[in-house]
């Protein structure tokens, strides 16, 4: 059976990433990947299948430098290191040859609805 994401792009095989712990933020409240990247302001879907979809040296880089913005969790030299190594792992191995996602196809879906949209409200109000 093939694998359909569900409509809201949040692709079940990312789970296992997304839920990895990061570590504990400064009030003691534990925090998750989704969690932290969230906070950052990046989908966390788009990222976990960008950072998949990437060579391992590209996701391990990518992902040293969003822990490094990430200040509500300190992790500094070895556990910098280490947390990476960690969440690396929890990433689903996904073929080169695999496209990666493309995060705008659904922007497009949103802008021809925004589009009728104002042509109806357009419409409605120059109309008879």
């Amino acid at each position: 059976m093939a694998y359909v994401p569900n409509r809201l792009r949040q692709d079940p095989q990312y789970d296992l990433f997304l839920q990895a712990l990061v570590g504990d933020d400064v009030r003691g409240t534990s925090v998750t990947v989704l969690s932290m990247l969230a906070r950052l302001g990046v989908d966390p879907w788009v990222e976990a299948a960008t950072l998949a979809h990437s060579g391992e040296a590209a996701a391990r880089q990518r992902l040293e430098a969003l822990l490094g913005r990430f200040t509500d969790v300190p992790l500094f030299g070895p556990a910098r290191a280490m947390a990476v190594s960690r969440l690396i792992a929890c990433l689903p191995r996904i073929g080169k040859n695999a496209s990666a996602p493309r995060p705008t196809a659904i922007s497009i879906y949103w802008l021809v609805g925004i589009g009728l949209l104002l042509a109806y409200v357009g419409f409605q109000t120059h109309g008879t």
